[in-house]
């Protein structure tokens, strides 16, 4: 029995041995980093005493996961480090690189993935003797992110001697290439910035900002949060050497805030380089206030989700810089009235419009005029130029509604809604195929065309409200400097503009309505 009992307790003492041992190596393979692996580099081999060199925090991820800048946007937490170095050693403080747009919808992320570098100067005394051993260390903490964010943490050191001569270490290439993406101080840029409402416009000028130095897709990143609302899109709009931008402010930014900073990435899809820019927020818009928004609210400065941005530049034109930008550069509504009309003129010719409107003039041609001098015609024409005008009517009511509530739209914004670009679609395919032959209705769709056939008026004013529906996706010449006056003024003059553009519209079939004679002038169609 005593025999069986110390068996027992040396069994027992061997169990808890390897117990604590398997504790030990589970406690030391405990991954303090997931996802990602750190280290401290450097960019010699070595400090020289009275000299400096750079270090850097590197960071790299497995693919899918990302690490946050300085401002970390709607969520997350920059890396932060805690420096222990020995007498005579100091340490700057932590510089970024630009940083990438890290969409995660609803939200708006600012950060890194793959491979990131960290600088960070680090100096020595003079008064530090050649061959001393230094060693520079950090506690480091950061998250790494995908679906889930995993906080991550890292002691890292680099143990080097003050030499004389340092020499350049295997990582100086990435840690150069680093300070080249560090944003730059902005001194030679001149900018202004004022609110509109809910947004934001930011004018900056950089006479440096030519050729290839020219912005591909800028996007203004906010040095803090409570300013800009992340999650929205930014219009951007340039030429020559003068970018514009509309931002959106975030809901709680208080009117006391009179300046921001920021930087400004040169292409939100692969940022190489930003600037910092400290931006100063005028109480009230500058004598050009008008040209600039309209040139933000162009059709051809189209808003997107998230980061995506489309953006417009003038090839080969004449640099606009801040100071060309006087108040006599208003338009005035008289011109916006004239460019407006022969926009819609225009556009009865754009491909987005001609198919469907051609069909009215096959009805002309196939009446060939009106033994009444045109009456019947006259009257479908200006039934047809009723559901014109009531579609732009109803239209820029929407339009000037919703920009009065703070959104940032322009023409065509009912086409940023996937149910009706589907029930567009629907209708144009359908169409097609009743014109092709594939199947006749009682209440053909070709009776949208039939201006002139008969009685029905009904079908003159589907056809204006049709035309319209389907120009939306097309812009005109003229019609955005137009459209961008007119989206910026008060709202009466705002229908006048759109009613000029809906009278272009029209225009032609009123005119070959009144004057049948005309139509002989025409092309005859080709058999179907």
């Amino acid at each position: 029995m005593l025999r069986r009992r110390i068996l027992l307790g040396i069994l027992s003492l061997v169990a808890w041995s390897r117990g604590a041992s398997l504790r030990a190596q589970a406690a030391e393979r405990q991954d303090l980093t997931p996802n990602s692996e750190l280290s401290l580099v450097a960019e010699s081999n070595g400090l020289r005493p009275g000299g400096a060199t750079t270090v850097a925090l590197r960071v790299t991820m497995e693919k899918g996961w990302h690490t946050y800048w300085t401002n970390p946007g709607d969520a997350g937490l920059p890396l932060a480090a805690q420096w222990s170095v020995p007498a005579g050693v100091t340490v700057s403080t932590l510089r970024f690189p630009a940083p990438h747009v890290l969409p995660q919808p609803p939200l708006m992320s600012y950060g890194y993935e793959g491979e990131l570098y960290v600088l960070a100067d680090v100096s020595v005394s003079a008064a530090v003797p050649v061959g001393t051993v230094l060693t520079v260390a950090a506690d480091v903490d950061f998250l790494v992110c995908a679906e889930v964010c995993l906080p991550a943490s890292g002691h890292v050191e680099w143990k080097t001697r003050a030499l004389a001569q340092p020499t350049p270490s295997r990582f100086a290439s990435a840690i150069a290439n680093t300070r080249t993406r560090l944003a730059q101080d902005g001194i030679e840029w001149t900018t202004s910035a004022w609110r509109d409402g809910s947004r934001i416009v930011v004018r900056a000028y950089a006479p440096s900002l030519t050729g290839s130095n020219t912005p591909r897709k800028p996007y203004l990143v906010p040095d803090s949060t409570g300013v800009l609302a992340h999650e929205a899109v930014q219009r951007v709009a340039w030429m020559g050497d003068t970018v514009v931008l509309s931002l959106t402010a975030d809901k709680h930014l208080s009117d006391s805030v009179t300046t921001f900073t920021g930087v400004l990435l040169n292409d939100v899809d692969a940022p190489t380089r930003g600037v910092q820019l400290t931006l100063a927020l005028q109480r009230k818009p500058p004598a050009a206030a008008s040209r600039v928004l309209a040139l933000l609210d162009a059709p051809g400065v189209v808003e997107s989700g998230g980061a995506n941005m489309a953006t417009t530049a003038s090839t080969g034109a004449t640099a606009l810089p801040l100071t060309d930008l006087p108040a006599s550069a208003d338009m005035g509504v008289a011109l916006a009235l004239l460019l407006a009309f022969v926009g819609g003129l225009i556009l009865n010719l754009m491909p987005c419009v001609f198919p469907v409107l051609s069909i009215k003039i096959l009805a002309f041609v196939e009446r060939g005029g009106d033994n009444d001098g045109g009456a019947i015609g006259r009257r479908h024409a200006m039934v047809f130029t009723a559901g014109v005008l009531t579609t732009f009517w109803a239209l820029a009511g929407v339009l000037l509604a919703l920009r009065a509530g703070g959104a940032q739209l322009g023409w065509g914004f009912q086409l940023q809604s996937p149910a009706v670009v589907t029930v567009m679609a629907l209708v144009v395919f359908a169409l097609a195929l009743n014109l092709s032959g594939v199947f006749t209705m009682g209440m053909s769709l070709t009776r949208l065309g039939a201006v002139g056939a008969g009685d029905r008026y009904s079908d003159s004013f589907l056809t204006g409200l049709l035309a319209v529906v389907v120009a939306t996706p097309c812009t005109a010449p003229f019609m955005g400097a137009a459209l961008g006056y007119a989206l910026t003024q008060h709202a009466a003059i705002g229908m006048a503009v759109f009613t000029a553009l809906g009278l272009g519209l029209a225009a032609p079939y009123i005119v070959f309505a009144s004057s049948p004679s005309l139509l002989r002038k025409l092309p005859r169609p080709g058999p179907w």
